[in-house]
């Protein structure tokens, strides 16, 4: 297969998150969506399209794929709508689908040139854009991980959340918070260990809850 050049990509306007009055429309939109409304739908291509498409030039080799895997995107958009949380600006939602489709047609070329042995130049070209989507993937993983921590930990009750704050973002030592909290070191330790798991829970459950 002919590698096309690529042409600049389309430029879309600077992202940003929605503020609260903004938030609450497009939670309005995408139950809309879910509901089946086509004015909606429509909505939302008119809000996002040039955006995407405009991402997934700038991540995908071949020209030929940015408008099929725009489609798969506002298709995969108004199959999930229900699942929709509101935690992230639809557009925040629009581009975490996007990449993961452009991740999945990428590694899938990569197989298909496993098998076959051919295309040497475009090979190189589809192993960079999949090794900028995957850096790009694991950072954005990384971030939605650390969210979800601050989230947890802001969920538990005062007393340990202070615990956990003090010694893991603090330094203070479990001697310290012993002497000061008038318990032993060694319960301490076992306390935040108890803690960590029920944090790790906590992080995982959202994290999967996030991913639905």
């Amino acid at each position: 297969m002919r590698v096309q050049p690529r042409p600049l990509a389309p430029q879309s306007e600077p992202h940003r998150e929605p503020e609260p009055s903004e938030r609450a429309e497009e939670r309005a939109l995408v139950e809309a969506l879910a509901a089946g409304s086509r004015l909606a739908f429509l909505r939302m291509l008119e809000g996002h399209a040039a955006c995407i498409r405009g991402y997934l030039a700038q991540q995908l080799p071949e020209v030929g794929d940015v408008d099929d895997v725009a489609q798969e995107v506002f298709l995969a958009a108004l199959k999930n709508a229900a699942s929709y949380r509101g935690e992230s600006g639809v557009r925040s939602w629009l581009l975490g689908i996007a990449r993961l489709r452009a991740l999945d047609l990428l590694r899938q070329r990569a197989r298909r040139r496993e098998r076959s042995g051919n295309g040497v130049l475009e090979e190189r070209l589809h192993e960079r854009a999949l090794a900028r989507l995957e850096d790009e993937d694991l950072e954005l993983r990384r971030a939605r991980r650390i969210d979800a921590l601050r989230a947890c930990i802001a969920r538990l009750e005062e007393r340990p959340r202070r615990l956990v704050e003090r010694f893991y973002f603090h330094g203070e030592s479990a001697d310290l918070l012993a002497q000061e909290i008038g318990r032993s070191a060694s319960a301490i330790r076992m306390t935040l260990l108890r803690l960590r798991g029920v944090l790790r829970r906590c992080v995982e459950g959202d994290l999967a809850t996030g991913e639905e």
